[in-house]
């Protein structure tokens, strides 16, 4: 899992199961935190997460990232640049 800090926004690699430890701990160092989904599985580890991101005041973005070719294709996914 890569750790990178860009000012205060916090991005993290790594799979969903490092999400309920990893991005609390970020919050804890004053961190905003860029995710890809599912948050966490089950739902209780998704409530201690926002329960985290309340308490520091950090914000959480969370983002569906395109699974497939056609997915951003069809303009769902990241803008394209010339």
């Amino acid at each position: 899992m890569s750790r990178k800090s860009h000012g205060k926004t916090n991005i993290k690699d790594g799979s969903t199961g490092f999400h309920k430890s990893r991005i609390p701990e970020a919050f804890e160092h004053e961190c905003d935190v860029f995710c890809d989904k599912p948050l966490a599985l089950p739902r209780r580890d998704t409530d201690e997460i926002i329960a985290a991101m309340n308490k520091s005041g950090r914000k959480l973005m969370v983002y569906q990232p395109p699974r497939r070719r056609g997915q951003m294709d069809a303009g769902g996914g990241l803008p394209r640049h010339a």
